[in-house]
């Protein structure tokens, strides 16, 4: 027990023998107020049970013994500070510090206040304070049986998560673990637990593939705070695909967004694709699908643009410019009229009053530069002056009104008008501004409320990432023409953007294959086969149960067989009534052809079959007899309506290769206009036409319509007068009425008809 400031001692400076006797008659009567307490409570307490009893007492006889021992200590401690020398006995301890507001002679300390509740309580948090290290031990127990049983409840707990995720990523495949391996620097005989992966090895295996500042945007998106081993890398993929979507769309619209304006234009994928100029696989795989996903919405929206009541702005516009010629005859002939009653009225006044009224009118004439052309008013005036005085010398007494006087000072007018309109046309020339708006960008950018902000943007054009890929002239020309630079937003890029099959962009669908070995359009193949065979099994079960619920004795196996006649493959279904549809002979000429050009040609059932763009690129030319990537490549979108790495299936071929046997002569027209619809938007611009060009044989018959195509669309388009024309395109009609008119077709058509229908190595002799 101690004494603290709060106590009813009180230290007398004076008599310092008199605070030792305080003390121990203080301590005296605490013990006496201690043994009747203890006296009473224990006569209370004789109801609760003997063990609680002894543990009372016990408790009391404990704080009796405790507080005799500290009344000895703080004895010897006061007897010690008597023998402290003066200049220590005033820095006393804190528990030896007197408080003078308290305790005098004449006050007594206050009887002692009996609580039984609080002897109880006082009890129980003795009891109580034993409750952690049986909880403990209890915990120990429980830990111990968790050892036992750890690896069940985590897999039933892991299994728990697994069922709300849609994309689980197969940890022990041998091809992610020897990814991770490599990616993390670690030898291919090594142990995977031994393998951490940080921030720097992940963005040197990133920068290997993606050029500029790729890799950065992409790690903003990653969480590398600490090294991750292996199952924390497939849990931050994992966590990526099925819960943040959102994320990695952004993270998607950033890297195209490619001078970080928060924006995505024309400009961005431009400066994408001459960056990756020398690496066509890089692109093809990682941007080319998404570019002409986004290049076909921007497209799109600046056609819709373009062509919003054009037919009326221009009428408004003619009409503006017929508006603005009559005004500018009237003001002219306002203006002469007023130099004609000016000249008269100066030739009845003398020569100086007229000359500094001349002056006047012709610098109110020029205001908006009269800054800029005082001085050379100033010059032009002493040389009219000097040319005047001539004059006095060598006139006669004649009147003003003379005619020679008056083609004298007409001569000078004229002459002063044609002076001041050449420093007009000097001041103006080149920059298409005039001398107020010249002087007035001077001020924006010497001071005052713009200066900060034009500096700012000058400083943001100097260090835009566009100046070095196509030069910073034609950067702020695109820049200034909102004709050729359509921007997109964010929530555009989220809403507005189909992926096709595939829920995320084609970027992230690589970028996932490049850093982890997971294939997104696989697995989702994958996964919709394995959930409809699990839906055909429960309809299975289903029916089963129906059966035996009603009675009905039946066999299991017949029961199945006879439900997988019923429930045939639809594929097989479809290819069916597709192979009745066009006959026994047709479908067998097709059969044969698109076996020679298919992934999987020794798969027995024909539903089965597919073809991708690398198989029809690589055996499409045993059928033409020449290399055709170009064509195989276009020829491959049609088929797959417009969607990359897609596998094409039999029954898809013939339904859309039928059109060329069964389809109408529009239906033809528009075969061929695909084919040549580079960016699938519909229609066919520059860039489209140009890449035909280049692509093709022009010395061939079909390059022979292809080079029509280019003629007319520069010498109709590209040739034009007016400045503003929005339709630098060629509609489906404008390419059939180019072709010949209604009646006539592609001779493209003919050729693929003919080559799909031979045998592999029989060419035709076209």
């Amino acid at each position: 027990m101690t004494i603290e400031s709060g106590s009813f001692i009180e230290y007398d400076r004076h008599n310092r023998s008199n605070f030792k006797d305080k003390v121990a008659s203080y301590f005296n009567q605490i013990e006496k107020e201690e043994n009747s307490t203890m006296q009473e409570s224990s006569q209370q307490l004789q109801s609760h049970t003997s063990k609680n009893k002894v543990f009372v007492i016990n408790q009391k006889q404990e704080s009796l013994d405790l507080s005799r021992h500290e009344e000895s200590e703080s004895i010897i401690k006061v007897e010690q500070a008597q023998q402290i020398p003066l200049s220590k006995k005033k820095q006393l301890p804190r528990y030896m510090q007197p408080n003078q507001a308290w305790l005098s002679k004449d006050k007594q300390l206050p009887p002692p206040i009996i609580d039984l509740t609080k002897d109880q309580s006082y009890s129980k948090s003795k009891i109580s304070s034993l409750l952690p290290q049986l909880i403990m031990n209890k915990k120990k127990k429980e830990s111990n049986e968790d050892e036992l049983n750890g690896d069940d409840n985590q897999n039933i707990g892991r299994l728990a998560k697994q069922n709300n995720k849609f994309f689980l990523i197969n940890k022990e495949d041998p091809l992610i673990i020897d990814l991770f391996k490599k990616i993390c620097q670690e030898k291919r005989d090594s142990n995977i637990i031994r393998a951490r992966l940080t921030k720097g090895k992940m963005k040197a295996h990133l920068s290997r593939k993606y050029k500029g500042r790729v890799a950065e945007k992409i790690l903003q998106y990653m969480d590398f705070s600490v090294p991750l081993d292996y199952q924390a890398f497939i849990d931050l993929l994992e966590k990526l695909l099925n819960f943040g979507q959102d994320k990695l769309k952004k993270m998607a619209f950033n890297v195209f967004d490619f001078n970080d304006d928060r924006y995505i234009c024309q400009l961005d994928l431009y400066s994408i694709m001459k960056m990756y100029e020398g690496d066509d696989q890089v692109f093809v795989n990682g941007y080319s699908y998404d570019i002409c996903k986004l290049i076909a919405y921007l497209d799109q929206k600046k056609i819709s643009k373009g062509n919003q009541n054009y037919e009326l702005n221009q009428k408004l516009k003619n009409i503006q410019k017929k508006v603005e010629q009559a005004m500018k005859q009237l003001n002219q002939q306002k203006k002469n009229s007023q130099t004609e009653s000016q000249l008269l009225k100066k030739e009845e006044r003398k020569k100086e009053k007229g000359d500094s009224k001349d002056l006047s009118f012709n610098n109110s004439e020029t205001s908006s530069i009269q800054k800029e052309s005082e001085e050379y008013s100033e010059s032009e005036e002493e040389e009219y002056e000097e040319s005047s005085q001539e004059g006095d010398k060598t006139t006669t007494n004649k009147t003003l009104g003379g005619p020679g006087e008056k083609s004298k000072y007409s001569d000078l007018a004229s002459r002063r008008q044609s002076v001041m309109s050449k420093r007009v046309s000097k001041v103006s020339r080149g920059s298409g501004k005039s001398g107020i708006s010249r002087v007035a960008s001077s001020k924006k950018v010497q001071g005052g409320f713009f200066s900060h902000y034009s500096e700012q943007q000058d400083e943001e054009e100097r260090e835009n990432p566009f100046d070095a890929i196509f030069g910073k002239d034609i950067y702020k020309k695109m820049k200034g023409n909102r004709d050729y630079n359509e921007k997109m937003s964010l929530q555009e890029f989220k809403t507005n953007i189909a992926w096709g099959d595939n829920i995320f962009p084609q970027f992230i669908v690589d970028m996932i294959a490049y850093i982890s070995g997971f294939l997104i359009d696989d697995y989702i193949k994958t996964k919709k086969e394995k959930e409809k065979y699990e839906q055909e099994q429960q309809q299975l079960q289903e029916l089963i149960n129906k059966r035996k619920e009603a009675g009905e004795t039946l066999d299991e196996n017949f029961l199945l067989e006879q439900f997988k006649r019923q429930r045939m493959n639809d594929a097989d279904t479809e290819l069916l009534i597709a192979k009745n549809r066009i006959g026994e002979t047709m479908y067998r000429k097709l059969l044969r052809f698109f076996k020679n050009v298919c992934k999987n040609p020794a798969d027995p059932k024909e539903s089965s079959l597919f073809l991708t763009q690398e198989s029809l690129t690589k055996k499409l030319k045993n059928h033409f007899g020449h290399k055709c990537d170009f064509f195989s490549q276009r020829f491959y979108y049609i088929l797959s309506n417009n969607v990359n790495l897609k596998r094409i299936h039999l029954k898809e071929f013939i339904d859309k290769i039928m059109i060329l046997y069964e389809g109408s002569q529009r239906d033809l027209n528009k075969f061929a206009f695909q084919l040549v619809d580079i960016d699938h938007d519909g229609l066919l611009t520059g860039p489209d036409l140009l890449t035909c060009q280049e692509q093709i044989d022009l010395s061939s018959e079909y390059g022979q319509e292809i080079l029509n195509f280019v003629d007319h669309y520069v010498t109709t388009h590209l040739m034009t007068k007016s400045r503003i024309n929005p339709k630098h395109f060629l509609h489906l009609d404008n390419f059939i009425m180019l072709l010949g008119g209604h009646n006539s077709k592609s001779c493209v058509i003919d050729e693929i008809k003919l080559k799909i229908l031979s045998k592999e190595g029989k060419h035709s002799s076209k």
